[in-house]
């Protein structure tokens, strides 16, 4: 197989890191939870085939990218299921939109507060670290994504 290296002590230390990622950012049932609320993929099984750090990070770091692709993607959807509530005057679900904008911007400063500071200090800087802030980003973005679409798409 073309690119494929046999597993070796940084392939079992990638794996390792991989487990430990899963365990900080809730666990495996969180990832298996996770899938179908993004493209489909979990964060796991979308890096379990990388074997060294440099692969894993990277990985991480698409796989937190695409999650806020998705969300960008929802948010415009969410903003218009707004508009089907008729029971509101045009001024308050304009105000509802503006609201929940700005509870999305505070939403957006809180995940990268929470992961980017934090997780360094939990991972004392190791090789790991950003690897770990990319799972927490993702995992933050992900449950906002099922918040999201409980609240305002799946009524």
């Amino acid at each position: 197989m073309v690119g494929h290296q046999p597993q070796s002590a940084n392939g079992a230390a990638g794996l390792v890191l991989v487990a430990l990622i899963v365990l900080l950012a809730g666990g495996v049932g969180t990832f298996v939870q996770a899938q179908g609320r993004t493209s489909g993929e979990t964060m796991e099984a979308a890096c379990a085939d990388k074997t060294s750090n440099v692969e894993l990070t990277q990985c991480m770091a698409e796989f937190a990218a695409r999650t806020d692709r998705d969300l960008n993607t929802l948010w415009p959807l969410v903003l218009s299921s707004i508009e089907g509530a008729t029971h509101l005057t045009k001024a308050q679900r304009a105000d509802w939109r503006a609201k929940l904008t700005a509870a999305q911007r505070h939403w957006i400063a809180f995940k990268t507060a929470d992961c980017r500071e934090p997780v360094g200090y939990e991972w004392f800087g190791g090789t790991g670290m950003s690897s770990a802030v990319s799972a927490c980003l993702a995992k933050h973005t992900l449950d906002r994504l099922q918040d999201l679409k409980a609240r305002y798409l799946e009524k």
